[in-house]
This record gives C-alpha cells, sequence and structure tokens, in this order.
C-alpha cells in the first residue's frame, strides 16, 4: 500500500485489490480484529465512503494498477 497524508485525510491505496478488497463492512472488519495485533480498542467506521480510523478519514481505492487511482482527487502529489 501507498499512504500519503494530510492533516485531515490520508489516501490508502491497497495492493491487495479483489472481490473482498472494496467491500466498507469488510475493510472495517479487517482493520478492527487483526489476527496478528489483536483488537483494534479505537474508533473505526466508514462515513461518506472513507474509512475512518479514530477520526482519521482514509480515502481507500481498490484498484490492482496505482496508475488507475486518482490520486489528485485526495489530494496526493505524484
Amino acid at each position: 500500500m501507498i499512504p500519503s497524508s494530510t492533516s485531515s485525510t490520508c489516501t490508502l491505496a491497497p495492493s491487495n485489490a479483489g472481490k473482498t478488497g472494496t467491500n466498507a463492512d469488510n475493510r472495517v472488519y479487517m482493520f478492527k480484529y487483526d489476527s496478528t495485533h489483536g483488537k483494534f480498542k479505537g474508533d473505526v467506521h466508514i462515513e461518506d465512503g472513507k474509512l475512518v480510523i479514530d477520526g482519521q478519514h482514509i480515502d481507500v481505492y481498490g484498484e490492482r494498477d496505482p496508475a488507475s487511482i486518482p490520486w489528485s482527487k485526495s489530494g496526493a502529489e505524484v
């Protein structure tokens, strides 16, 4: 994944895009109940199509090709 962060928004481009990779509820569950790190004790939810982790709004794209991600839409500099 390739993160880019500003004070209120972060862009996250997962490299394992697929059927389950784009499901918002699945993303929340996978983050909250990580098999390696255990249960996340903070707040994780979806708001306006973005993953929100402890108030940090994260744009998430399920693209296999990084060139297909609209980086500038999320404020990332390429």
